[in-house]
């Protein structure tokens, strides 16, 4: 499994897929991509607030991953209903760019999978993760009671 940090500029960092995402390890990866959004996106932080989207797995939603979210200054999670594929930004619209991308390549390993799709992060454009993020917000809108959501999009990043 790929795990995908992302915003409206690009991706933020993804973890190789041999790894297992447990509550910890988790909790390592907000702390991380918390540092990185404060350095590289400090207006994301320095808002009112910067959403997080991410679906229910485990990890996500364990006491430890809680707790953790509870230290994030400036960082809002926003609810995800169970069961809500069409709120997965990553596997609507990442993911399935990259199954298309990926479809009739063939690898040996890992790591050529892992370049792969470093490739296809790199050559998509800002404005193509900015489209990502505003159907997000559109998909959210029609689902998810929630103010002022549209207009604070640029604000959102998004994991899965």
């Amino acid at each position: 499994m790929l795990c995908v940090w992302w915003n409206y500029e690009g991706i933020i960092h993804f973890v190789p897929g041999s790894r297992t995402i447990y509550a910890n390890l988790y909790s390592e990866q907000l702390d991380r991509m918390y540092a990185i959004v404060r350095q590289e996106y400090p207006a994301l932080v320095n808002r009112k607030r910067a959403l997080l989207q991410q679906d229910n797995v485990r990890p996500h939603i364990a006491r430890t991953t809680g707790n953790k979210y509870q230290e994030l200054e400036g960082t809002e999670l926003v609810p995800h209903p169970a069961y809500s594929p069409d709120l997965a930004p990553s596997d609507y619209y990442l993911f399935r760019s990259t199954v298309h991308f990926l479809r009739l390549r063939r690898f040996t390993n890992q790591k050529e999978v892992e370049a792969s799709v470093g490739e296809l992060f790199t050559s998509k454009d800002k404005n193509w993760y900015q489209c990502g993020i505003k159907e997000l917000a559109k998909r959210w809108l029609q689902t998810v009671p929630y103010d002022d959501l549209y207009n604070e999009c640029s604000a959102a990043f998004v994991v899965t």
